[in-house]
């Protein structure tokens, strides 16, 4: 399975509701991106949550885009208007964004590290479609997905065409046998000797207090 900004996504949600699975159903506000946002690998990760917390509580992805005036709108402006100054290193990009924070607390800055990434050790289903033949509705015809496990604990997963409609079981038998996240790398990935010694003459340029950083990168 391709690893995908979607393993942030289900980390920030464990650890915001760490043991604790209060909620009768978590809702997430995409827009209508079918390639990033209406594909397996979101379903996937998703199951895998409602799997791991033993939870028949909703895990739902809403892909009708909100009011396009909310307050998490503004953020990449905020944050665009914070990195407009020298930044040498990822951690100053971590930086701006928490100044930018400071304005509006509609987000959070989590750092990612190298062991974040990780693949799931194999899918519950390889489809979306909530049909097959001509004429059945496409993904593009979905306005939201629903991930729960059911009376016997096995992963499900429901679509609605309409906000308004009922949840509709998807027509798609899923694998039973339980996954697990794998990190994706072992160690921080080494980039080229010439990329080194690039970033090596460019610290000329740069104050003394990001050369460590430079220096510590990984090559071969």
């Amino acid at each position: 399975m391709e690893i995908s900004p979607v393993k942030c996504l289900v980390t920030y949600i464990t650890t915001t509701f760490q043991d604790i699975w209060i909620p009768t159903k978590i809702v997430i506000w995409s827009d209508g991106c079918g390639y990033q946002n209406k594909c397996a690998t979101i379903a996937n990760s998703l199951l895998q949550l409602v799997v791991d917390k033993k939870s028949a509580k909703r895990a739902e992805i809403s892909h009708s885009r909100p009011h396009p005036n909310i307050e998490c709108d503004s953020i990449h402006s905020l944050i665009e208007r914070r990195t407009k100054c020298d930044i040498f290193t990822p951690r100053e990009y971590v930086l701006a964004m928490e100044m930018a924070k400071e304005i509006s607390s509609a987000y959070k800055v989590i750092e990612v590290q190298f062991s974040d990434a990780k693949n799931l050790s194999g899918d519950y289903l390889k489809s979306v479609r909530p049909g097959k033949k001509t004429g059945d509705p496409t993904v593009s015809d979905v306005c939201a997905y629903g991930y729960a496990l059911n009376d016997v604990g096995a992963p499900q997963v429901f679509y609605k065409l309409d906000c308004v409609d009922d949840w509709h079981e998807l027509p798609t038998r899923l694998t039973a046998d339980r996954k697990r996240w794998i990190p994706l790398f072992t160690e921080r990935l080494a980039i080229t000797n010439r990329r080194f010694h690039d970033l090596q003459d460019m610290k000329s340029v740069m104050p003394e207090t990001v050369h460590h950083f430079f220096n510590s990168l990984p090559n071969e």
